[in-house]
């Protein structure tokens, strides 16, 4: 059998032929529906499915949104849908067909076997994907773990470097400080890296959400550089990054020190690393300009030789 939409298998209900369907698989027939389900109707096929019958969804039901019947290969009922907004039977079917004919019920054995294999195939498909999506996931959030202990050991490593400095020869304190720059680098690059791919597979699974609050806008701007800068970690000398806040600190009402945008912090702040961590990436030597304009709420980057 063909639900095409989940009024259809409404008015079934109505008028008895669910039960009618249980009943029949207690007496040995084999049942397979071709159905259309949400929500609000799962109840009702989740029942069907426990006595027996096998149902798969039909995610685009058929645009003639007819109902189909096939028996023992040998007979076929056909019956349109007239108006599916329609809550009564009677008033949502039209025209129906009864066929015994083999010319005329082999081609609808043919329609539900083909759609029967495209549901199966698109479950498989669906599968694949909810196990892609898992497996990011999990790959995911599983190179965050061991990433965070790296940074902030390597960061302790610094200071610890730092403060040997007076004591240790010039050229042995220059191939440590370069060596803990390099695992602040890499670090910083596999966390990027693992944050990407999770928020890729937000948007994919469609969970990906903004959370918007009041953001001050220079702490913001210049958190986000000094992320930059550390990440490169004196690797390009010849190139700075240089912040020019043009906010009227006189004047709070016109966009003072005090100025907020209301956004998702976290968001925009990725935003700006990757706009500058790409100037600073092909800025071999030069000066790359953060300003910002208050009153048109605009960041502006530029490169300058």
């Amino acid at each position: 059998m063909v639900f095409p939409t989940i009024n259809a298998i409404q008015r079934e209900h109505k008028i008895g032929i669910i039960e009618e369907l249980k009943k029949a698989v207690k007496r040995g027939v084999k049942i397979r529906i071709l159905s259309a389900e949400d929500d609000f109707i799962k109840d009702k096929l989740d029942a069907l499915r426990a006595s027996g019958i096998v149902i798969r969804r039909i995610e685009t039901p058929t645009e003639s949104k007819f109902k189909m019947l096939v028996a023992d290969r040998k007979a076929s009922f056909i019956v349109e849908t007239k108006d599916d907004s329609r809550a009564s039977f009677a008033e949502a079917v039209g025209l129906a067909v009864l066929s015994t004919s083999k010319a005329t019920v082999v081609p609808f054995i043919t329609i539900f076997e083909s759609f029967w294999r495209e549901t199966e195939l698109y479950e498989k498909a669906r599968e694949s994907d909810r196990i892609k999506d898992e497996f990011v996931n999990i790959a995911a959030h599983e190179l965050r773990n061991p990433i965070m202990p790296i940074l902030s050991g390597a960061d302790l490593l610094m200071e610890a470097i730092n403060q040997i400095k007076e004591s240790v020869d010039a050229d042995k304190f220059a191939d440590l400080h370069s060596n803990a720059q390099l695992i602040v680098r890499n670090a910083s690059k596999l966390l990027r890296l693992s944050e990407d791919i999770l928020q890729v597979s937000r948007i994919e699974s469609g969970t990906f959400r903004l959370n918007l609050e009041p953001i001050a806008l220079d702490p913001l701007i210049r958190n986000t550089i000094a992320d930059v800068e550390k990440r490169y970690g004196g690797e390009k000398p010849d190139s700075k990054i240089i912040f020019e806040s043009k906010l009227d600190v006189s004047n709070p009402k016109r966009g003072g020190a005090e100025f907020t945008l209301y956004c998702d912090g976290p968001k925009v702040a990725q935003t700006l690393f990757n706009l500058i961590d790409n100037a600073m990436k092909f800025t071999e030597q030069g000066k790359i300009i953060v300003s910002s304009v208050s009153h048109k709420t605009e960041v502006m980057i530029q490169v300058q030789d």
